[in-house]
């Protein structure tokens, strides 16, 4: 199922998404959800593959459901909350309220600092040499930025996901540089 908009002169990476990993549909709050992350990637300079790249990212961590609080075996009330689960104990979510965390633009905003910080040096550096594989692009995101327990793994299964949901040729039409296609197996995404 293609969901078609536009956003500048590329079709918005929400318009690419062909089916999730599990439902053929998003709700409306993902879809909102997903709308916000692709919008704020795009408007921070980052190509359709690197906004379908975080939107997968988020889908994996939350569902695309801002208000999803895990980690509570630190806390009861959780660590790790909104679209991206930033650790408010020991991570990213530090310093934020639960609202702000709950909030999908702040919690997108403070994923692109953690981007444009040194944790996101490893997918700054494969967006530089021309990665825009989104499973790739996923992966590091995965590894690199979200950091979660079995990121090797995870990474894999993320990467496959990303997939799904943003296919390969769709994401070709909509890059104004090309889409290059790669592999994880064949060692882009691995340090």
């Amino acid at each position: 199922m293609a969901i078609f908009s536009h956003y500048g002169s590329a079709p918005h990476p929400l318009a690419m998404v062909a089916r999730s990993p599990s439902t053929t549909a998003l709700s409306p709050e993902q879809r909102a959800n997903a709308s916000i992350i692709a919008h704020l990637f795009t408007a921070a300079g980052w190509g359709p593959e690197m906004a379908a790249a975080a939107i997968a990212s988020a889908w994996a961590e939350s569902r695309l459901h801002s208000e999803i609080w895990g980690d509570k075996s630190s806390r009861p009330e959780g660590c790790s909350g909104g679209l991206f689960q930033l650790n408010r104990c020991a991570g990213a979510g530090m310093g934020m309220t639960r609202a702000d965390i709950e909030d999908p633009a702040l919690n997108t905003r403070r994923i692109l600092e953690e981007v444009a910080g040194s944790f996101g040096r490893p997918l700054r550096t494969a967006w530089a040499r021309g990665e825009r594989n989104v499973g790739t692009l996923t992966a590091f995101f995965t590894t690199s930025i979200l950091r979660p327990g079995n990121a090797a793994e995870r990474a894999l299964q993320r990467a496959a996901d990303a997939h799904v949901m943003f296919p390969p040729a769709a994401l070709a039409a909509a890059s104004p540089v090309g889409h290059r296609e790669g592999s994880m197996d064949a060692g882009a995404g691995r340090r």
